[in-house]
């Protein structure tokens, strides 16, 4: 009886401790995967403003010659 206790113990301590990982690998996936998106949206908010002041630009010049 003792026996099947402490299987029954080691058992559901590995299977804790695999659930306790995935859980940390699945925030930890949601963080990144926030953190990418994050990093595109602002790539492109960059990109968007750098086009915005090209586009000035070459209005300024079109308008001075």
């Amino acid at each position: 009886m003792k026996t099947a206790k402490l299987q029954h113990q080691k058992f559901y301590n590995i299977i804790k401790f695999v659930h306790q990982l995935l859980v940390l690998h699945r925030e930890q996936s949601l963080i990144m995967n926030c953190k990418q998106k994050s990093d595109r949206k602002w790539k492109r908010m960059k990109w968007k403003r750098k086009e915005k002041e090209r586009e000035i630009k070459r209005n300024k010049v079109e308008g001075t010659e």
